[in-house]
C-alpha cells in the first residue's frame, strides 16, 4: 500500500512540473500574437539612411500545394506583414518583387540592406548615383503599397522586400515593425493552456491522495450495560 501511495505522488508531482510547463508554452503562445488575427510583431525600429532603398534579407519560400476544403491549413494562410511611419514627412513605398529583378533595378544606385534587424537595424550601404525613378511604376512587384502597412500571402519563390521614398529621392527615415501571421497559434496556444490546467488538477490529486495519512482519528465510545433497579429495603 505505501508503495502505491508513493507512486501516486512521484507521478502526481511529476504532472503538476509538466502541467506548469504546458500552460506556461500555451500562454507564451497566446501573448506572442499581438491581435486576435494571430500576427507576431517585432519593432518598431527606427531605419535612417542617406540612400535611395532599403532592401531587405532575401526571402526563399517553398512551399507544398496549398490543400483545400480539409482540416490542413493552406500555406496561402499564412501572412507577412510590414508597417512603416515616415519620420521625415517623405511619403513612402513598400514592395516586394523577384529578387533578381529587384536586383537589376536597385544596380547602380545607392542603397542599404539591412543586415541586423532587432532591437537596432544594422545596415550595410551600397554607393551609386544612378536614379531610380518612381518605385510605384515598375511592374514586377508582386505586392506593394504607398500606404503605411503592406501584407502579403507567402508564395513560393525568391523575394526581396524594399522601402523607398515614393518619389525615389534619396534619404530614408523610418519606423518599421514587421509581423507574421500565424492562424493555428492562438488556438494551439488555448488547447495548451486548457491541457495543462487539467493536467495541474489531475497532479495535485495524485500528489494528495498520495501523501495523505492512512490514520483516520475518530473517537469509539464503549456502550455501558444497562442500570439494575435497586431493590427497596
Amino acid at each position: 500500500m505505501r508503495i502505491a501511495k508513493l507512486i501516486s505522488a512521484l507521478v502526481g508531482v511529476t504532472m503538476v512540473i509538466g502541467s506548469l510547463g504546458i500552460a506556461a508554452a500555451g500562454t507564451f503562445m497566446v501573448a506572442a500574437t499581438d491581435d486576435v488575427d494571430g500576427f507576431i510583431s517585432l519593432g518598431p525600429v527606427r531605419v535612417q539612411t542617406d540612400s535611395a532603398a532599403v532592401l531587405g534579407d532575401d526571402i526563399d519560400v517553398f512551399l507544398d500545394e496549398p490543400v483545400r476544403g480539409g482540416v490542413v491549413l493552406g500555406f496561402d494562410d499564412i501572412k507577412a506583414r510590414l508597417a512603416v511611419d515616415s519620420r521625415n514627412d517623405k511619403d513612402l513605398f513598400v514592395g516586394i518583387g523577384p529578387s533578381d529583378e529587384v536586383n537589376r533595378y536597385l544596380a547602380g544606385t545607392s542603397y542599404s540592406v539591412v543586415e541586423v534587424f532587432n532591437d537596432d537595424v544594422v545596415l550595410d550601404s551600397f554607393a551609386g548615383s544612378l536614379a531610380t525613378g518612381r518605385p510605384a511604376d515598375q511592374d514586377f512587384w508582386v505586392t506593394s503599397t504607398l500606404e503605411d502597412t503592406l501584407t502579403w500571402n507567402l508564395e513560393s519563390g525568391n523575394w526581396s522586400v524594399v522601402l523607398m521614398n515614393e518619389d525615389g529621392s534619396t534619404g530614408i527615415d523610418s519606423a518599421v515593425t514587421v509581423a507574421g501571421k500565424v492562424p493555428f497559434l492562438r488556438p494551439i496556444g488555448a488547447a495548451l493552456i486548457v491541457m495543462g490546467l487539467i493536467g495541474l488538477g489531475v497532479g495535485v490529486l495524485l500528489t494528495y491522495f498520495g501523501i495523505r495519512s492512512d490514520r483516520e482519528v475518530g473517537v469509539t465510545v464503549n456502550p455501558q450495560p444497562p442500570l439494575e433497579p435497586i431493590p427497596a429495603a
